[in-house]
């Protein structure tokens, strides 16, 4: 049995507490679904510092686990996670501007996700028998007096 030790409480600080269990579980199911090798497979590399697969895993992780914008991503959400540790991509290459390149044409193009070779991985997961889902976080913004506007109002 080991001897108690001494702890001055107010000498203990946090530092850097962040979200693990949530994030966690994403990148599990994410890597269940084996979408990190349908993403290394199907996105090309370049010489970007945040790998596309990664990128794409981060959008999905964020949209489970707190679904918001891609400005809200890079600006907060990443930061207040583990995810850099996870995916080994630091906060710092984790931007607004890489995460909406992620979602444009480009992207779109070179991986499909209804492609014969990823539905393998989605008929695994019982509760997944669509052949798509789609997932929309928009979120329309009025500035200005819009309050006698029915079309502006909340909900």
């Amino acid at each position: 049995m080991s001897a108690p030790v001494a702890v001055r409480l107010d000498q203990i600080h946090l530092e850097r507490a962040r979200r693990f269990g949530d994030v966690w579980l994403g990148w599990r199911l994410w890597r269940a679904l084996a979408l990190d090798r349908f993403c290394e497979d199907r996105l090309v590399e370049g010489r970007e510092r945040a790998p596309w697969p990664a990128i794409a895993a981060i959008l999905v992780i964020a949209r489970l686990c707190e679904p918001s914008s891609e400005l809200h991503i890079a600006e907060d959400w990443y930061r207040r996670t583990a995810l850099d540790d996870l995916l080994g991509v630091p906060a710092e290459r984790v931007n607004d501007d890489r995460l909406y390149r992620a979602l444009g044409p480009p992207a779109a193009a070179q991986a499909s996700p209804l492609r014969p070779t990823s539905r393998s991985a989605w008929e695994r997961c019982s509760i997944l028998t669509h052949e798509l889902l789609v997932y929309d976080v928009t979120s329309p913004y009025f500035e200005g007096q819009a309050e006698g506007n029915r079309l502006a109002r909340r909900g």
